[in-house]
């Protein structure tokens, strides 16, 4: 099983709270939300597409990596992985699970 660092941030707007994520290990890999579930299952979907897409053209998904590694990295380039509001969330990918998202690509 792999584990992939998620990073949600929440921003309020005068209509509401919108939520925005990232993956760090996989560049590109952003999705939004009105709400911090549906957030989470729009990542998802955006990290699926991304393994098939990796996989279509012959590349490797990239590894996960734990958030010390990403605050040292981030840091190290001097600047923040977190804001004040950044929540945190960890995505377990089962291996059989990405063995199927690469069948379907």
């Amino acid at each position: 099983m792999e584990t992939y660092i998620i990073i949600i941030e929440q921003q309020d707007i005068p209509s509401g709270r919108l939520y925005g994520a990232f993956v760090p290990d996989v560049p590109g890999c952003t999705a939004t939300g009105k709400s911090l579930d549906e957030t989470l299952e729009q990542i998802r979907t955006a990290l699926c597409g991304v393994f098939r897409t990796l996989h279509s053209s012959g590349r490797e998904l990239p590894a996960p990596h734990s958030l010390e590694e990403h605050k040292v990295f981030y840091s190290a380039n001097g600047e923040s992985l977190l804001g004040e509001a950044s929540i945190v969330a960890m995505m377990d990918v089962p291996a059989p699970v990405q063995r199927q998202f690469l069948r379907a690509a």
